[in-house]
């Protein structure tokens, strides 16, 4: 009797022909088997995928053929159809005649009226190999990725060759994994890392035999060993084979000019290794070998972290940990920690005027000086352009700082030698020191009052020293706040336009006035330019600061004439600094402030100091445009800056300003007296007119006067004003003519 005949098969129905003849050519295995797993019927399949002849296994208990890891799960897959749940596909292994085993994938339906178990199981063996193949190269492809962030992340080599050993030994399924180094001094190959059962008892292969790693590191490419027992190459053979290993495959890993050592795996499975795992591994080699050369360079790349590489000295890294280290010390032993921050006071001139490779050369000479006059304890660092930093750990108090400030200040008066020239510099001296055990600081904080004293010490003057005290961080956070206050003080109408006449010396009449610029700080009440001009040059405001004090004065002046206050020839004098005379729209600015308001461009003044007249590229063509514009040009606080009259000649000027610092010294030295005629009968001589600023006294303005200089200004005669002041003072039925010109 036929499985398809057998009282069981009663769901087949009446039509068991046709349905004996779908099954019989299913590609699927068709097995039906009773609730004990019986099989009562299997269909031709079963010889094509299980290697039996159909109908072989009728009457034998399926459980027998299947895994028996496999066979509970299918146990209760069964019972789930028979319970009316449909149930997803079984995995099972099914062994085949030939003892291998069929991987496949198995579909439970339940007949109720056979009582039966139908059964459809299809061989899923060369998609999970392909599924498994994917896997294989996903994860490997990961582990060279895992591995190349370690190295990149400068992990030790020694533990990164540990790492990529366990990796290998798992992904591999490998039974042995070694990386070994190779010495050339030795001309051995010396393990650094290894995992699994050593088929070497500890004895590193050799490289000048015919070892498969000594072979591999000599031939620099990949060498595969498919099972040891039939492998005549290599001399190990043998004793590999007699520990258990089947197969191994060996892959050098490159170095810069030999290769660096060699990466080792053995297997207890024959034809374990292939193709792909000679590329997987090589991609391995590669990233050991990067990070073996990186081994190689990180003490220069460290060297160049932590350097200055123009100095060799430590950089602001090295000296803040260093002064860490000392703070924490001093703590314990109660002694004192000093900083000092150094600022060479010539750096500047001597890069702009010798060249960068000349300041580098004075940087070098210069810190080898600082170097002579410290201890060896004593720590000397680079942290700045022209800015130095030594540490004086272990000291007892401001004696010992001294000290050590005086052998700086003697060694910088000899004369540094820089290539054939002699350079005589000094030093802007900061000094911070810590408090000991009486109130602990962190290295941040002393290099910050350091730097604070340093600037202290640079307005002083130059080769001047100072300590740090509590007011330098006091006006420090007050400019910060200064700086950030004048971001919105143009917007909120907080800066004001005051204006200082400009009188004929001959009868005091008011011939012009000079616009400056006040801020009425909401919680500072009215600073002058000299507080937060600073700060607008630093941050660049300083151009659309100056933009509106020119619109403003070019406004005034023209109200002021309209109004029948003014005469139409009194002047107005506005300050341009270097930024705004650098600025692409000053010539745009200039013109449209004119225009708008209206103002004859005879009765501006711009103002320009000696030091940005002489030190600006292109000088001589942007004051020409502005010339151009029909205003007039004064060189403001003549006489402190680097020229001499004559050198004027090739600006188009109209009026020289004699600085203050001059008139101060009339009728105390005949030597004042004579210098400023001079300037006056140079001036004149130039055709230009003279104005003379600061007078505060009245013998000041007759002698200038007698001297023949034309104009004058100083609190003598006026302070700067508001405009409503200057409109009064305008209105004054005693101000004497004021027809007369600049």
């Amino acid at each position: 009797m036929s499985a398809l005949d057998h009282p069981h098969a009663s769901p087949w129905g009446d039509d068991a022909s046709r349905m004996r003849d779908l099954v019989e050519r299913s590609l699927d295995l068709i097995t039906v088997v009773t609730s004990d797993l019986t099989i009562v019927y299997q269909s031709a399949a079963c010889e094509r995928l299980l290697g039996r002849p159909s109908g072989e296994l009728e009457g034998t208990k399926l459980g027998a053929l299947i895994d028996p890891a496999d066979l509970d799960p299918l146990r209760a897959a069964c019972g789930q159809a028979a319970d009316g749940i449909a149930a997803r596909p079984v995995a099972v292994r099914i062994q085949r005649g030939d003892g291998r085993w069929l991987e496949g994938e198995t579909l439970i339906r339940y007949d109720p009226v056979g009582q039966v178990f139908v059964l459809a199981t299809r061989d899923v063996g060369q998609r999970n190999r392909l599924e498994r193949r994917e896997r294989q190269r996903s994860d490997r492809q990961a582990l060279v990725v895992q591995l190349g962030e370690r190295a990149l992340d400068g992990v030790d080599l020694l533990e990164l060759m540990a790492e990529t050993a366990a990796a290998l030994e798992e992904v591999l399924e490998a039974d042995f994994v070694a990386t070994l180094r190779y010495s050339q001094s030795a001309e051995s190959l010396i393990p650094c890392a290894t995992r699994g059962r050593d088929p070497y008892h500890g004895t590193a292969p050799r490289t000048g035999g015919r070892s498969l790693a000594g072979q591999a590191l000599l031939g620099a490419r990949p060498l595969i060993v498919r099972e040891w027992g039939a492998e005549q190459r290599f001399e190990e053979s043998e004793a590999v084979a007699a520990a258990g290993m089947a197969s191994a495959i060996a892959v050098p890993i490159p170095g810069p000019s030999a290769p660096y050592g060699v990466l080792l795996v053995h297997s207890r499975a024959r034809g374990h290794f292939g193709y792909d795992e000679g590329v997987f591994l090589k991609a391995i080699a590669n990233v050991l070998s990067a990070a073996s050369r990186r081994v190689g360079y990180e003490e220069r790349i460290r060297h160049q972290a932590l350097h200055d590489p123009t100095t060799g000295l430590p950089n602001r890294a090295v000296f803040e940990d260093r002064l860490t280290r000392a703070l924490a010390s001093g703590i314990r032993h109660g002694r004192r920690v000093a900083v000092m921050f150094l600022d060479l006071d010539s750096f500047q001139l001597v890069k702009e005027g010798l060249g960068l490779a000349s300041g580098d050369a004075l940087l070098d000479a210069f810190a080898e000086r600082l170097a002579s006059c410290l201890r060896a304890e004593d720590t000397l660092a680079r942290v700045g352009g022209d800015e130095f930093a030594v540490l004086l750990p272990e000291l007892s108090g401001q004696d010992d700082v001294l000290q050590v400030v005086e052998r700086i200040n003697l060694a910088l008066r000899k004369p540094l030698k820089l290539d054939r020239r002699e350079i005589v510099t000094s030093a802007s001296i900061g000094i911070a020191l810590s408090h000991g055990t009486s109130r602990p600081e962190d290295a941040q904080t002393l290099m910050r009052d350091a730097d604070l004293a340093m600037y202290a010490a640079k307005a002083k003057g130059p080769g001047s020293a100072e300590f740090y005290a509590e007011h330098m961080h006091h006006a420090a956070v007050r400019q910060l706040e200064l700086t950030s206050d004048l971001y919105q003080a143009l917007e909120r109408d907080q800066l004001e336009v005051y204006f200082q006449p400009i009188v004929s010396l001959c009868d005091e009449a008011i011939v012009g006035t000079e616009a400056l610029v006040r801020w009425n700080h909401p919680r500072h009440g009215l600073l002058s330019p000299g507080v937060f001009l600073p700060i607008a040059e630093e941050t660049g405001l300083i151009v659309p600061l100056g933009r509106f004090v020119l619109r403003t004065a070019c406004t005034m002046l023209r109200r002021w004439q309209v109004a029948g206050l003014a005469a139409r020839d009194l002047s107005v004098s506005v300050n341009l600094g270097r930024q705004q005379l650098s600025a692409p729209d000053l010539i745009a600015d200039v013109t449209a402030a004119l225009a708008d308001s209206g103002l004859d461009p005879r009765c501006l003044i711009l103002e320009i100091t000696e030091d940005v007249l002489l030190t600006r590229v292109g000088m001589v063509e942007r004051l020409q445009q502005l010339k151009r514009l029909g205003l007039r040009l004064a060189v403001d606080d003549f006489g402190t800056g680097y020229s001499a009259l004559s050198h004027l000649q090739r600006y188009p000027i109209d009026i020289i300003k004699i600085d203050k610092a001059f008139v101060d010294g009339l009728g105390e030295s005949d030597d004042h007296a004579r210098l400023i005629r001079g300037i006056i009968e140079l001036t004149h001589s130039l055709g230009l007119k003279t104005v003379a600023e600061g007078i505060e006294t009245r013998r000041q303005a007759d002698m200038l006067n007698t001297m023949g200089s034309e104009l004058g200004q100083g609190y003598h005669f006026a302070r700067p004003l508001p405009g409503a002041d200057i409109e009064a003072l305008l209105a004054s039925p005693d101000l004497g003519d004021l027809q007369i010109a600049v």
